[in-house]
């Protein structure tokens, strides 16, 4: 059987339990059936609102008030192995030989030539001030890792598009594209998040307003009826049913 199938008839066990209870479940009883699958939290939320969707109770459970983002830094998840790996890093980076002045002047007039070797070893010399560039953008989405990433990457376009006549100094143009591309980043770093959480609050409330509404007429509504109540269109309910839906099975995860 697969996890999907096996997830959905978790989900039918628990709802025949809970119609033979008057329509009431307890956390335990939810977290009980799903005892051996990993559900975070997140997705436990979800669970618990697709059952209150059908006017079933959940006993102990404390709704999250709804937030609005925009009102709220998006933060940054760092994990342990992220943080050893850029530790790593830098201790490296610290070990590197560093450019001379002479040197990069050197290797400017070379790339000006068409030398990839020469941008090659501008790159790899100039990878400390990108990570220094990166380091300043802590903490606004990106984990620090990322951002290194995304630096070292806008060097290495940088420089390959470097043209002394068009770009001015060299260090200067670096600095300038490295933080515009970070900047575009976390951009759209911050507008996805915020994107993902304005559904999800849609998607909550969805489920309340089906909730409300089996509640006061003893059946479940029509998309029509869950439009014309959320003031949306009909197709939007009908994404937004299908995004919950899909929340909910994401937590099976692969077969």
């Amino acid at each position: 059987m697969k996890n999907k199938d096996i997830f959905l008839e978790k989900i039918r066990e628990l709802e025949k339990t809970a119609r033979a209870a008057g329509g009431v479940l307890t956390e335990e009883e939810i977290r009980a059936v799903f005892a051996d699958q990993d559900i975070s939290r997140e997705h436990f939320e979800y669970i618990c609102r697709f059952f209150e969707s059908r006017q079933i109770g959940i006993q102990g459970r404390d709704k999250p008030v709804n937030e609005d983002p925009s009102d709220h830094r998006i933060s940054t998840k760092e994990t342990r192995s992220g943080r050893d790996v850029v530790d790593l890093y830098m201790k490296e980076l610290d070990l590197a030989s560093r450019l001379s002045p002479a040197e990069e002047e050197r290797l400017l007039a070379e790339l000006a030539l068409g030398s990839v070797e020469a941008r090659n070893l501008l790159v790899e010399g100039l990878l400390p001030m990108a990570a220094e560039i990166a380091g300043a953008y802590q903490g606004k989405g990106l984990s620090h890792a990322d951002l290194i990433q995304e630096s070292n990457l806008c060097l290495i376009l940088a420089t390959s598009s470097y043209d002394c006549k068009e770009h001015g100094d060299y260090r200067d143009y670096l600095r300038e594209e490295i933080c515009g591309h970070l900047e575009e980043q976390l951009s759209d770093y911050t507008q996805s998040m915020r994107s993902a959480r304005k559904m999800a609050r849609l998607m909550n409330r969805l489920n309340d307003t089906a909730a409300a509404f089996a509640a006061e007429h003893e059946r479940e509504a029509s998309v029509e009826e869950l439009a014309d109540r959320m003031g949306l269109s009909e197709e939007e309910v009908r994404e937004l049913m299908k995004a919950s839906l899909d929340a909910v099975n994401i937590s099976i995860g692969q077969e």
